[in-house]
């Protein structure tokens, strides 16, 4: 019986060339957020701002997930569940650092019971500015076919959806502030962006170590859980 000719699909090579701009434009984008804001809490004096400044720059960390995998998996013989899992556990680590040290922050303002004064026109203006940036975000890596999507795209592109919740709520803050809102929300918004940055980096940790299909039902048995 005569062999079959062996028939190799560049796949993988086509694949990454297909996706790698992708990754890089939603990751470099990161950088542009992190600008917004940077500038928006210098001219405003808005603390909820200047968290997520520092929130935003592990962004660019967790967005190097996609595209290591990507660049690695095709030259070396790491599997993409071995290149994730390492990386998990690196930005869980400096998520918690971060998180920790914004919470102190904020915890300090508030106790210390400072006068802090918001230019609401100001900070409305750079917030929404990050939002739209992290909307494209999201269209962008939604253009990844369902089927090329592995881990570290899925978890990416959950940072960018939870961010752009968060960024849709910092213009919404700062509207509430510009006519006449107590300037102590934007405190108490940088001391929640603290939370959710240690929230994100415990699931990332669990997500790294059990995997995130186990970490994703458990969280859907709590929630329905809770909702019973």
């Amino acid at each position: 019986m005569e062999e079959l000719p062996n028939h190799h699909h560049p796949h993988g090579e086509k694949e990454m060339q297909a996706y790698m701009p992708v990754y890089l434009k939603a990751w470099g984008l990161t950088f542009v957020i992190a600008g917004f804001e940077l500038a928006g809490s210098i001219l405003s004096g808005s603390f909820a701002l200047l968290a997520d400044v520092t929130h935003v720059f592990t962004d660019t960390v967790v967005g190097l997930g996609p595209v290591s995998v990507e660049f690695f998996r095709h030259r070396f013989h790491v599997s993409a569940e071995r290149i994730e899992q390492t990386g998990g556990f690196l930005v869980s680590a400096i998520l918690i650092f971060v998180g920790v040290h914004i919470i102190g922050e904020a915890t300090e303002h508030i106790s210390g019971g400072e006068h802090h004064e918001v230019e609401g026109g100001l900070m409305l203006i750079f917030a929404a500015l990050a939002a739209a940036t992290n909307f494209l975000q999201h269209r962008l890596l939604s253009r990844v076919s369902p089927i090329h999507r592995h881990a570290a795209h899925t978890g990416f592109h959950f940072h960018i959806l939870t961010d752009l919740v968060k960024n849709i709520l910092l213009p919404i803050l700062a509207v509430l502030m510009l006519f006449g809102a107590s300037e102590m929300l934007d405190v108490w918004a940088g001391y929640a962006i603290g939370w959710l940055i240690i929230v994100r980096a415990a699931l990332l940790a669990l997500e790294s170590l059990f995997g995130k299909r186990i970490v994703q039902r458990t969280l859907d048995h709590f929630f329905h859980w809770i909702i019973r």
